[in-house]
């Protein structure tokens, strides 16, 4: 599971470790929000070692927390937008890249487990409408295929109510 998370690691090291080096080298004075931002690299970096689920939340918030320009984790910044809300680019990106690599579904964070079963629920109802015309070598061939678990929680459903009709 962690293994394909270490790009982004390698991002959090690199980025930590060019920002502890423009400290040292007292080049550059850091503001509030950078600091803030480093240290949040830093406890969610700890964090993936330690406890990887927390690590994926607190990353999140860091990441959502840099988009919109509350913590930074550089000296240097690429926005875009109007002037009253800037996007930071760079966050962005790797949130991208976050959410590709976790597949991250926004719902997650706003559903108890008993909507979720409701949604799942309702969604195999609305396969079982959709393949019910199907034939019995089409549902066979549809449970071959790269479906949702849903889809073929359905399917298996409509095969067992044929075949208990046949009984």
């Amino acid at each position: 599971m962690k293994q394909k998370y270490f790009s982004i690691l390698i991002l959090d090291i690199i980025s930590l470790i060019s920002s502890l080096q423009i400290i040292i080298s007292k080049q550059y004075i850091f503001s509030t929000q950078e600091y803030i931002g480093i240290i949040l690299l830093l406890i969610s970096t700890i964090l993936f070692f330690i406890d990887f689920k927390s690590y994926k939340y607190i990353y999140l918030i860091t990441l959502l927390l840099g988009i919109f320009g509350y913590i930074s984790f550089s000296s240097f910044y690429i926005t875009f937008g109007s002037s009253t809300i800037r996007i930071h680019l760079i966050p962005l990106l790797i949130l991208i890249v976050y959410i590709f690599i976790d597949k991250i579904n926004p719902l997650d964070f706003y559903t108890t487990p008993t909507e979720k079963e409701e949604y799942s629920i309702n969604l195999v109802k609305t396969f079982e409408r959709r393949f019910k015309k199907l034939s019995d070598s089409e549902i066979n061939m549809k449970l071959n295929e790269n479906l949702t678990s849903e889809a073929i929680k359905a399917l298996i459903n409509i095969k067992n109510r044929r075949n208990n009709k046949k009984i």
